[in-house]
């Protein structure tokens, strides 16, 4: 406790003035509000010399008014605290080496809590500048100068960061006199002594600001506030959730261009070199935690650990900033996200891990470290600080700046144990319980063998190891338990001849983790009858890193790909042991410049305690730096019940470099299913993939690329069949000019009292027959697209037609990022309504009101742009319409996908541009992989009454007459004629399902038989080109 009371008698030798509360008139409102910008900004002026009083007088307490955007004023009571203390340091780095100046001298940090959970934080300066936020039950607000004000004293509030801005704080040169007590400070507050539970810890923190953050700030001085907010911000939330307060010791700010940071490189890979510049050349900096700042385009952060805190190699993590927040109602990005890396460092792992015990903490997306919650399960709730809420935002989930209870739990069992801060033991009074039972029946199973340690590797940190019993046997019922664990992470090990199921081999070295938070856990553990494999690589010491692509039928998806633990040093081989259900496994062993002999392994698991052994040799391949690369080929019975997955060969396939489009290798694909390819140059890219039979098969799952210098070397294609007939194909697209006409008597799907991003899903009021296909129900989203058949797309979904999701039909009229436009003269809406008597009735479905998103992903900003209307008209004898409304003005560009999508990725046609600007000037056409976009810069391009007409059309690509011509035999085997082309040359050219031209030939007068020998089984279009007209003919060749 020794380090506790010395912080309090530093920051009690600041300022003793007395702590009667002064009242200060701040802020006055510039301009009265437009009822448009109600509840999302308000301008403000700021009395500068007031400011200046605040700083100067150094009061305990003060008071004073913040006008808000609703009209109202909040009154804001704050006490005096700090981020900083007589050691903290600011470092300038320029041209001509170092500056050094104190970091809080002309700094006032003041916050505020009380009852119902509301939390001020305000950091003001000598010179007048100021920065703040307020969080609490009636939202977040930022206060702070406008970005592009030149007037200093020109402030804004914004709902959650709404816009930018920033603040200054010029810096005054240190003396030598000051960096001697500076480091004296250091020591006497670092003194480590033992913390009782209820205390407040200090986390002495180091903060890295690169120069990207510089010039995006503008401002030596905005730099320098800017983080001390953060940081001031970031201090108030772990203090009132984790009993934590943040002490800046060093801020570093790199003014000067020649900062060691690459300006090629993202926060991703700046990390390491961050810890190395740390670790190097900064070690007499005190800290227990360095943090990393950047400003990419608001890319993210990372941690270097979890649970690494104190831990010289450890305690690291980096954030690129947005410093300005896309239009979230409860989410200030900077704060949160940098909380969320910080708190990886204290033990915290994400919300959605299957390690939780009794499952992810939030459903906001996939799960991570297993299958337990799958795409299909995600939807929006209440996220907190470790979790991935705010992609389902706009799906109605919310965020809070909070930890979840059971991460406080764990997190503060971390800090708290910390060398560095409250260097307490660990506690081992916990207790993990459960049943082992079979995976398949779900009925208990006796006298299963289980292990359990605390993982503890290069990325999870400090579990403490157990001090009890850390094997146990499951009784009659199946139960079982360990005593005597502390909280953090913890593996089940499963003795053989059982093995946990389902698989989850994304992991090298946690295959059953389980986080234990509370004093009783219960965590249940699915197995199956299995063998271990145990693979042994000889390679005489080499540390170049190897991964593993393990194909095989028990695998949920085929394939797991494997990065090996690092070779232990002495050792010579790499060994690497992992259970696995009883089957057949092929394993690939790659490593870039190295060959590994054998490099396809297959083994058959059976029952058995004993490991199966597999061993190889790695030689290296030097002066030749080449890598091995595998493709795995499987299917996908779309009828089985549940739907399974297959290996399967027989069929050819071709590897490509992709730089060159050089052609690798060629071959059939093996009956196992996999193929292997040695000694390809591993600083290139390549394509692996099969040539189906486009007349039965169409793609489930397309992963054909490989990348070997990122250790992505397997690549696998799984196919499906296809589902006939087909129906986008089968139609044809004019574009005209109609009328457009709001819906009258319509069913509201979405409006404003009843918001939700969430895909609304309509019962049709008659079957509706396309072409043999009948459609019961439609799935409306807002996105701006509908489907019918198979499951509602994701909410977020903007490129339906690209996607391998199961659905009968797609029609897209415009599919982009949709928002609704809430200052709209006419309410916005989502609505469908009938028209019309039998068999003539409509469906017709219209999207009215909505903003298109537009996204600057560079500067990390987004827009909302223009106002679109649009219409989606299903006929009863199969046509479809797309019809527009003349969008309000604006000057960005907005881009769309338009088009419809079939039974499988293979029958979709979209609508390609023709001409800039002009949506009239398209055409459809079948696009591989589904992704097209029509754009616009302005609003002229999309015409009031803009109509896009899809019919089914036996043959023609743009001439009716077409129907009088055609083909005989189809299916053809070896050659076909051409029938109803009189006279005169024509040119031939068939086109494959993917769009390739796969044949050309021009016939004279008078022949018109066409060899198709040299072409494989599949569906083709043939296109005739006479002097007068064009017509596509469909082809099948089957043999």
């Amino acid at each position: 406790m020794i380090r506790y009371i010395s912080l309090l008698a530093v920051f009690g030798c600041m300022s003793m003035q007395g702590f009667a509360q002064r009242t200060y008139d701040v802020f006055s409102r510039t301009h009265a509000q437009k009822k448009s910008d109600v509840a999302q900004s308000v301008a403000l002026t700021a009395n500068v010399k007031t400011v200046q009083s605040i700083v100067r007088n150094g009061d305990g307490q003060i008071e004073f008014v913040v006008p808000m955007p609703d009209g109202a004023s909040r009154s804001l009571s704050l006490t005096r605290w700090s981020i900083a203390n007589a050691a903290s340091r600011l470092t300038v780095m320029t041209d001509n080496g170092p500056r050094h100046t104190s970091l809080g001298e002309d700094l006032e940090w003041y916050r505020s809590t009380s009852s119902n959970g509301e939390m001020a934080v305000f950091t003001f300066h000598a010179s007048g500048e100021m920065s703040g936020m307020i969080d609490g039950p009636a939202g977040r607000f930022l206060i702070g100068r406008q970005f592009r004000e030149q007037a200093r004293n020109a402030y804004v509030v914004m709902c959650d960061n709404d816009a930018p801005y920033t603040c200054a704080t010029p810096a005054e040169k240190m003396s030598r006199e000051l960096d001697r007590l500076i480091s004296e400070a250091h020591h006497t507050l670092k003194l480590e002594e033992g913390v009782q539970l209820a205390d407040t810890i200090t986390m002495e923190i180091a903060v890295e600001a690169d120069h990207d953050l510089y010039t995006s700030l503008q401002t030596l001085e905005a730099t320098q506030t800017y983080v001390a907010q953060l940081l001031a911000a970031m201090s108030n939330v772990y203090e009132r959730e984790l009993s934590v307060r943040f002490v800046v010791t060093n801020l570093r700010i790199w003014e000067t261009a020649s900062d060691p940071y690459d300006d090629n490189s993202d926060v991703f890979g700046l990390l390491s070199s961050f810890v190395d510049e740390y670790r190097t050349n900064m070690t007499s900096i005190q800290r227990d935690l360095a943090i990393f700042l950047t400003s990419r385009g608001g890319q993210g952060g990372i941690a270097r650990t979890i649970g690494g805190i104190c831990q010289e190699d450890g305690s690291y993590c980096a954030g690129d900033v947005l410093r300005q927040i896309a239009n979230y109602p409860t989410w200030s990005w900077d704060v949160g996200m940098m909380c969320h890396e910080v708190g990886h460092v204290c033990g915290g792992i994400h919300t959605q891990s299957c390690f939780w015990p009794g499952g992810p903490l939030d459903s906001c997306v996939s799960s991570e470290s297993g299958t337990c919650v799958s795409f299909d399960q995600v939807g929006p709730t209440r996220g907190t600080i470790m979790s991935y809420c705010h992609q389902q935002i706009a799906n109605g989930a919310t965020m809070t700046l909070e930890f979840h209870p059971m991460h406080r739990s764990v997190m503060k069992s971390y800090v708290r144990s910390a060398a560095c801060l409250g260097n307490a033991p660990p506690q081992f009074s916990n207790t993990l319980r459960g049943k082992v039972v079979d995976a398949i029946t779900q009925q208990p199973i006796e006298g299963v063998q289980l292990l359990v340690r605390a993982v503890v590797n290069s990325l999870y940190r400090q579990t403490p190891r157990l001090s009890g019993d850390s094997t146990a046997t499951s009784a009659a019922d199946g139960s079982y338990m360990f005593t005597s664990l502390s909280k953090g992470l913890y593996e089940i090990i499963v003795k053989p001849p059982y093995v946990p199921y389902p698989i989850a081999t994304l992991s090298q070295s946690v295959t059953n983790g389980v986080i234990i938070a509370d004093s009783v856990t219960i965590y249940d553990v699915p197995v199956v009858k299995g063998q271990t494999i145990k693979l042994i690589i000889d390679n005489d010491g080499d540390t170049t890193p190897v991964s593993v692509n393990i194909y095989s039928d028990q695998l949920p998806d085929l394939v797991e790909r494997i990065s090996l633990p690092f070779i232990e040093p002495g050792d010579t081989a790499i060994v690497f042991e992992r259970a696995f259900p009883i089957g057949r496994y092929i394993v690939v062993p790659t490593s870039n410049g190295r060959q590994i002999t054998p490099n396809k392994n297959s083994v058959e698991l059976v029952v058995s305690e004993d490991p199966k052994v597999i061993r190889c040799v790695s030689t290296s391949t030097f002066p030749s730096v080449t890598s091995t690369i595998a493709l795995g080929v499987g299917n996908r019975e779309r009828y089985d019940s549940p739907t399974r997955l297959h290996l399967a060969g027989g069929m050819r396939y071709r590897a490509i470099e992709n730089q060159s489009n050089a052609l690798v290798q060629e071959g059939v694909v093996p009956d196992d299913g996999v193929v292997v390819i040695d000694n390809v140059l591993a600083d290139r890219f390549y394509e692996i993939a099969p040539d189906i039979d486009t007349i039965q098969k169409a793609p489930f799952a397309e992963n054909t690329f490989v990348y070997p210098m990122y250790l992505y070397t397997g690549a696998l294609y799984i196919q499906q069949p296809r589902r006939m007939p087909l129906l986008a194909r089968e139609y044809s697209m004019s574009a005209l000019v109609t009328n457009y006409a709001t819906l009258e008597n319509c069913t509201v799907l979405r409006d404003k009292a009843n918001y939700t991003s969430r895909t609304a899903t309509v019962a049709l009021p008659f079957a509706l027959n396309i072409h043999g296909r009948i459609l019961t129900s439609m799935y409306v989203a807002k996105n701006g697209f509908i489907t019918f058949g198979g499951r509602p797309f994701d909410p977020s979904e903007t490129y339906p037609t690209t996607r391998f999701s199961e659905a009968t039909l797609v029609v897209a009229p415009f599919a982009t990022e949709l928002y609704p436009d809430t200052t709209a003269p006419i309410p916005w809406r989502l609505a469908w309504s009938i028209e019309g008597a039998e068999p003539n009735r409509i469906i017709k479905v219209e999207w009215r009101n909505y903003n298109a998103r537009v996204h600057n992903w560079y500067a990390g900003t987004s827009s909302d742009v223009g106002r679109f209307s649009f219409q989606i008209y299903l006929h009863e004898n199969g046509t479809i319409e797309m019809v527009y409304d003349r969008p309000v003005p604006f000057t960005e560009r907005v881009a769309a996908l338009v088009g419809l999508r079939g039974n499988d990725i293979l029958d979709n046609q979209v609508l390609i541009s023709l001409a800039e600007n002009d949506l009239l000037n398209v055409r459809e056409t079948y696009v591989k992989g589904g992704f097209s976009m029509i754009s616009m810069q302005n609003e002229s391009a999309m015409k009031k009454g803009l109509t896009y007409r899809w019919e089914i059309a036996p043959t023609g690509v743009d001439d009716v007459e077409s129907v009088k011509t055609g083909i005989n035999p189809t299916p053809s085997t070896s050659e076909f004629v051409l029938s109803g082309y009189d006279g005169g040359t024509i040119r031939v050219r068939i086109v494959d399902v993917l769009g390739a031209v796969v044949l050309t030939q021009e016939l004279p007068a008078g022949e018109r038989t066409v060899d198709v020998r040299t072409l494989s089984s599949g569906r083709y279009s043939v296109v005739v080109t006479t002097d007068s007209r064009q017509t596509a003919h469909p082809l099948l060749i089957h043999r």
